[in-house]
Protein backbone atom coordinates (compact mmCIF):
# COMPACT_ATOMS: atom_id res chain seq x y z
CA UNK A 1 0.00 0.00 0.00
CA UNK A 2 2.57 2.21 1.03
CA UNK A 3 4.32 1.96 -2.31
CA UNK A 4 0.74 2.95 -4.36
CA UNK A 5 0.43 5.50 -2.00
CA UNK A 6 4.37 6.58 -3.62
CA UNK A 7 3.52 6.41 -7.00
CA UNK A 8 -0.41 8.03 -6.65
CA UNK A 9 1.57 10.71 -5.19
CA UNK A 10 4.24 11.01 -7.88
CA UNK A 11 1.61 11.10 -10.56
CA UNK A 12 -0.30 14.17 -8.82
CA UNK A 13 3.15 16.38 -8.70
CA UNK A 14 3.52 15.09 -12.07
CA UNK A 15 0.76 15.06 -13.94
CA UNK A 16 -1.34 17.73 -11.71
CA UNK A 17 0.78 19.99 -10.25
CA UNK A 18 3.19 20.47 -13.35
CA UNK A 19 4.79 23.99 -13.65
CA UNK A 20 3.32 26.65 -15.71
CA UNK A 21 6.90 27.30 -17.93
CA UNK A 22 8.43 25.24 -20.41
CA UNK A 23 11.39 28.05 -20.29
CA UNK A 24 14.81 26.96 -22.71
CA UNK A 25 17.88 28.23 -21.50
CA UNK A 26 21.26 29.31 -23.13
CA UNK A 27 24.59 31.04 -21.12
CA UNK A 28 26.51 32.60 -24.06
CA UNK A 29 29.71 34.24 -22.70
CA UNK A 30 31.87 34.94 -26.15
CA UNK A 31 33.46 37.53 -24.18
CA UNK A 32 35.17 35.36 -21.07
CA UNK A 33 38.09 33.44 -20.71
CA UNK A 34 37.29 29.87 -21.03
CA UNK A 35 39.02 28.79 -18.41
CA UNK A 36 37.98 25.00 -16.44
CA UNK A 37 37.04 27.18 -13.39
CA UNK A 38 34.75 29.27 -15.54
CA UNK A 39 33.08 26.91 -17.94
CA UNK A 40 31.99 24.56 -14.88
CA UNK A 41 30.68 27.99 -13.16
CA UNK A 42 28.96 28.85 -16.17
CA UNK A 43 27.43 24.89 -16.67
CA UNK A 44 26.29 25.56 -12.56
CA UNK A 45 25.20 28.87 -13.60
CA UNK A 46 22.92 27.50 -16.73
CA UNK A 47 21.27 24.63 -14.41
CA UNK A 48 20.16 26.95 -11.65
CA UNK A 49 18.64 29.04 -13.81
CA UNK A 50 16.62 26.39 -15.91
CA UNK A 51 15.75 24.62 -12.52
CA UNK A 52 14.28 28.13 -10.85
CA UNK A 53 12.20 28.89 -13.83
CA UNK A 54 11.04 25.26 -14.63
CA UNK A 55 10.57 23.66 -11.49
CA UNK A 56 9.23 26.64 -9.22
CA UNK A 57 5.10 26.74 -8.68
CA UNK A 58 4.79 31.09 -9.83
CA UNK A 59 1.08 30.45 -9.53
CA UNK A 60 -1.63 28.71 -7.67
CA UNK A 61 -3.23 26.73 -10.95
CA UNK A 62 -2.72 23.95 -12.46
CA UNK A 63 -1.52 23.46 -15.77
CA UNK A 64 -0.89 20.37 -17.72
CA UNK A 65 2.16 19.74 -19.92
CA UNK A 66 1.10 21.05 -22.89
CA UNK A 67 -0.50 23.73 -21.16
CA UNK A 68 3.07 25.31 -20.05
CA UNK A 69 4.33 28.63 -21.70
CA UNK A 70 6.87 28.43 -24.18
CA UNK A 71 9.99 30.54 -23.45
CA UNK A 72 13.74 31.42 -23.99
CA UNK A 73 15.79 32.89 -21.83
CA UNK A 74 19.25 33.67 -23.21
CA UNK A 75 22.06 34.82 -20.66
CA UNK A 76 25.10 36.55 -22.69
CA UNK A 77 27.83 36.94 -19.87
CA UNK A 78 29.99 39.92 -20.43
CA UNK A 79 32.28 39.50 -17.64
CA UNK A 80 32.79 37.67 -13.83
CA UNK A 81 35.31 38.53 -11.39
CA UNK A 82 36.44 36.31 -8.53
CA UNK A 83 34.82 33.25 -9.54
CA UNK A 84 31.09 34.71 -8.42
CA UNK A 85 30.49 38.45 -9.91
CA UNK A 86 28.83 38.56 -13.26
CA UNK A 87 27.69 41.18 -15.55
CA UNK A 88 25.41 40.00 -18.23
CA UNK A 89 22.55 41.14 -20.74
CA UNK A 90 19.34 38.44 -20.51
CA UNK A 91 16.75 38.07 -23.37
CA UNK A 92 13.26 37.04 -22.93
CA UNK A 93 10.87 35.62 -24.99
CA UNK A 94 8.10 34.03 -25.09
CA UNK A 95 4.97 32.88 -27.33
CA UNK A 96 1.67 31.35 -27.37
CA UNK A 97 0.32 28.25 -29.06
CA UNK A 98 -3.18 29.53 -31.66
CA UNK A 99 -5.92 26.95 -31.26
CA UNK A 100 -6.15 24.28 -33.81
CA UNK A 101 -2.71 24.73 -35.50
CA UNK A 102 1.25 24.30 -34.14
CA UNK A 103 1.79 28.01 -34.60
CA UNK A 104 3.24 29.58 -32.25
CA UNK A 105 2.32 33.34 -31.79
CA UNK A 106 5.40 35.90 -30.19
CA UNK A 107 4.50 37.66 -27.16
CA UNK A 108 7.49 39.27 -25.73
CA UNK A 109 11.37 39.64 -27.29
CA UNK A 110 13.45 41.64 -24.70
CA UNK A 111 17.06 42.17 -24.18
CA UNK A 112 17.69 43.54 -20.71
CA UNK A 113 20.78 45.21 -20.65
CA UNK A 114 20.79 46.68 -17.05
CA UNK A 115 20.40 50.28 -15.75
CA UNK A 116 21.84 52.45 -18.90
CA UNK A 117 23.06 49.73 -20.93
CA UNK A 118 25.61 49.08 -18.82
CA UNK A 119 24.51 45.00 -18.00
CA UNK A 120 22.70 43.28 -15.37
CA UNK A 121 25.08 42.52 -12.03
CA UNK A 122 24.37 39.47 -9.85
CA UNK A 123 26.25 37.24 -7.90
CA UNK A 124 26.69 33.76 -8.17
CA UNK A 125 28.75 30.91 -6.69
CA UNK A 126 29.21 27.39 -7.84
CA UNK A 127 27.00 25.15 -5.97
CA UNK A 128 24.97 27.69 -5.52
CA UNK A 129 20.52 27.21 -5.34
CA UNK A 130 18.56 29.85 -6.60
CA UNK A 131 15.24 30.51 -4.32
CA UNK A 132 12.68 32.91 -4.34
CA UNK A 133 10.87 34.55 -2.14
CA UNK A 134 7.65 37.18 -2.52
CA UNK A 135 7.89 39.08 0.36
CA UNK A 136 11.84 39.94 0.45
CA UNK A 137 14.65 40.63 -1.44
CA UNK A 138 17.25 37.83 -1.71
CA UNK A 139 19.18 38.64 -4.48
CA UNK A 140 19.88 40.44 -8.27
CA UNK A 141 19.89 37.22 -9.86
CA UNK A 142 16.71 35.04 -8.20
CA UNK A 143 14.75 38.59 -8.74
CA UNK A 144 15.42 38.90 -12.48
CA UNK A 145 14.20 35.50 -13.00
CA UNK A 146 11.40 35.84 -10.66
CA UNK A 147 10.40 39.10 -12.73
CA UNK A 148 11.01 37.73 -15.85
CA UNK A 149 8.68 34.57 -14.76
CA UNK A 150 5.21 36.51 -14.07
CA UNK A 151 6.03 39.18 -17.24
CA UNK A 152 5.89 35.72 -19.08
CA UNK A 153 3.13 34.17 -17.45
CA UNK A 154 1.01 37.72 -17.25
CA UNK A 155 0.94 38.34 -21.28
CA UNK A 156 0.42 34.58 -21.88
CA UNK A 157 -2.77 35.56 -19.28
CA UNK A 158 -3.73 38.72 -21.12
CA UNK A 159 -3.64 36.93 -24.40
CA UNK A 160 -6.61 34.74 -23.27
CA UNK A 161 -8.66 37.23 -20.89
CA UNK A 162 -8.82 40.29 -20.84
CA UNK A 163 -6.34 42.10 -18.64
CA UNK A 164 -5.91 38.14 -17.00
CA UNK A 165 -2.44 39.00 -16.70
CA UNK A 166 -3.23 41.75 -13.60
CA UNK A 167 -2.36 39.07 -10.49
CA UNK A 168 1.11 38.22 -12.15
CA UNK A 169 2.33 41.29 -12.98
CA UNK A 170 1.44 43.00 -9.86
CA UNK A 171 3.44 40.01 -8.45
CA UNK A 172 6.15 41.65 -10.77
CA UNK A 173 5.37 45.01 -9.60
CA UNK A 174 6.18 43.74 -5.74
CA UNK A 175 9.64 42.54 -6.84
CA UNK A 176 10.34 46.07 -8.37
CA UNK A 177 9.61 47.55 -5.51
CA UNK A 178 11.84 44.97 -3.06
CA UNK A 179 14.74 45.78 -5.43
CA UNK A 180 14.90 49.47 -5.81
CA UNK A 181 17.36 50.59 -3.46
CA UNK A 182 19.69 48.27 -5.63
CA UNK A 183 19.36 50.45 -8.81
CA UNK A 184 20.25 47.62 -11.73
CA UNK A 185 17.38 48.33 -13.41
CA UNK A 186 14.51 48.73 -11.26
CA UNK A 187 14.07 51.97 -11.26
CA UNK A 188 12.57 54.37 -13.59
CA UNK A 189 15.94 56.31 -14.19
CA UNK A 190 15.95 55.49 -17.67
CA UNK A 191 13.42 54.15 -20.21
CA UNK A 192 14.57 50.79 -20.82
CA UNK A 193 13.90 48.36 -17.99
CA UNK A 194 11.91 46.78 -16.01
CA UNK A 195 11.07 48.96 -13.72
CA UNK A 196 8.85 50.34 -17.07
CA UNK A 197 8.36 47.90 -18.24
CA UNK A 198 5.49 46.72 -14.95
CA UNK A 199 4.75 50.92 -15.02
CA UNK A 200 3.17 50.68 -18.50
CA UNK A 201 1.68 47.20 -18.37
CA UNK A 202 -0.41 48.41 -15.02
CA UNK A 203 -0.53 52.00 -16.28
CA UNK A 204 -4.03 53.10 -17.00
CA UNK A 205 -3.09 54.39 -20.21
CA UNK A 206 -2.20 51.43 -21.61
CA UNK A 207 -5.53 49.55 -21.17
CA UNK A 208 -6.18 49.47 -24.57
CA UNK A 209 -2.63 47.88 -25.46
CA UNK A 210 -4.00 45.23 -23.35
CA UNK A 211 -7.07 45.44 -25.25
CA UNK A 212 -5.68 44.43 -28.50
CA UNK A 213 -3.30 41.93 -27.25
CA UNK A 214 -6.83 39.76 -26.00
CA UNK A 215 -8.81 40.44 -29.28
CA UNK A 216 -5.82 40.02 -31.46
CA UNK A 217 -5.37 36.69 -30.12
CA UNK A 218 -8.53 34.87 -28.35
CA UNK A 219 -10.86 36.50 -30.53
CA UNK A 220 -8.61 36.71 -33.60
CA UNK A 221 -5.90 34.14 -34.13
CA UNK A 222 -7.54 31.10 -32.01
CA UNK A 223 -10.90 31.41 -34.45
CA UNK A 224 -8.80 31.52 -37.73
CA UNK A 225 -8.99 28.04 -38.41
CA UNK A 226 -12.82 28.23 -38.24
CA UNK A 227 -13.18 31.39 -39.39
CA UNK A 228 -10.42 33.59 -41.67
CA UNK A 229 -12.43 36.30 -42.65
CA UNK A 230 -13.76 37.20 -39.42
CA UNK A 231 -10.66 36.41 -37.33
CA UNK A 232 -8.45 38.76 -39.96
CA UNK A 233 -11.69 41.88 -39.42
CA UNK A 234 -10.98 41.30 -35.28
CA UNK A 235 -7.25 41.44 -35.71
CA UNK A 236 -7.41 44.52 -38.06
CA UNK A 237 -9.82 46.08 -35.25
CA UNK A 238 -7.81 45.23 -32.71
CA UNK A 239 -4.50 46.90 -34.28
CA UNK A 240 -6.50 50.21 -34.26
CA UNK A 241 -6.53 49.96 -30.51
CA UNK A 242 -2.90 50.83 -30.54
CA UNK A 243 -2.73 54.24 -31.91
CA UNK A 244 -4.45 56.06 -28.87
CA UNK A 245 -1.96 54.05 -26.80
CA UNK A 246 0.56 55.75 -29.01
CA UNK A 247 -0.48 59.43 -29.04
CA UNK A 248 -0.15 59.23 -25.50
CA UNK A 249 2.56 57.06 -25.20
CA UNK A 250 5.06 57.71 -28.22
CA UNK A 251 8.04 54.94 -28.50
CA UNK A 252 7.30 53.41 -25.37
CA UNK A 253 9.32 50.25 -23.86
CA UNK A 254 5.79 48.28 -23.80
CA UNK A 255 5.07 48.64 -27.36
CA UNK A 256 8.76 48.06 -28.42
CA UNK A 257 8.62 44.74 -26.67
CA UNK A 258 5.67 43.51 -28.11
CA UNK A 259 6.55 44.55 -31.38
CA UNK A 260 9.84 43.13 -31.70
CA UNK A 261 8.43 39.94 -31.03
CA UNK A 262 5.34 40.36 -33.42
CA UNK A 263 6.94 42.29 -36.95
CA UNK A 264 7.41 39.04 -38.78
CA UNK A 265 3.91 37.84 -37.94
CA UNK A 266 2.01 41.36 -38.49
CA UNK A 267 3.83 41.19 -42.45
CA UNK A 268 3.21 37.28 -42.67
CA UNK A 269 -0.59 37.79 -41.44
CA UNK A 270 -1.39 40.93 -43.84
CA UNK A 271 0.35 40.54 -46.63
CA UNK A 272 -2.21 38.02 -47.60
CA UNK A 273 -5.15 40.77 -46.59
CA UNK A 274 -7.61 42.68 -49.00
CA UNK A 275 -6.17 45.61 -49.91
CA UNK A 276 -7.63 48.16 -47.33
CA UNK A 277 -7.32 45.80 -44.53
CA UNK A 278 -3.22 45.85 -45.33
CA UNK A 279 -3.57 48.95 -45.80
CA UNK A 280 -5.30 50.28 -42.36
CA UNK A 281 -2.76 48.58 -40.76
CA UNK A 282 0.63 49.31 -42.83
CA UNK A 283 -0.56 53.22 -41.69
CA UNK A 284 -0.73 51.86 -38.12
CA UNK A 285 2.62 50.19 -37.24
CA UNK A 286 4.57 52.59 -39.83
CA UNK A 287 3.89 55.40 -37.17
CA UNK A 288 4.21 52.72 -33.82
CA UNK A 289 6.65 51.02 -34.73
CA UNK A 290 9.19 52.91 -37.59
CA UNK A 291 12.53 50.97 -36.60
CA UNK A 292 10.95 48.05 -38.80
CA UNK A 293 8.99 50.09 -41.56
CA UNK A 294 11.22 47.96 -44.11
CA UNK A 295 9.69 44.63 -42.79
CA UNK A 296 6.73 46.89 -42.97
CA UNK A 297 6.63 47.77 -46.85
CA UNK A 298 7.28 44.01 -47.96
CA UNK A 299 3.86 43.40 -46.56
CA UNK A 300 2.33 46.44 -49.17
CA UNK A 301 4.37 45.31 -51.81
CA UNK A 302 2.83 42.05 -51.69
Amino acid sequence: MKNVLVIFFTFLSIGFFSQELDCKVQILSPKVQQSPENVQLLDALKNAVFEMMNNNKWTDEIYKDHEKIECNLIITVNSIKSLKTFNATFQVSSGRPIFNSNYLSPLVNFVDKGAKGAGVNFSYELGQPLAFSPSVFRDQLSSVLAFYAYYVIGMDRDSYELEGGTPFFTLAQNIVSQAQSTGNGWTTDDNNNRAWIIENVLNAQFKNMRKSVYEYHRMGFDVAYDDTKTALEVMTRSMTYLQGVHARQPNSLNMRIYFNAKSDEVVNVWSEAERQQKSNVFNIVRRIDPGNLTKYQQMIRR
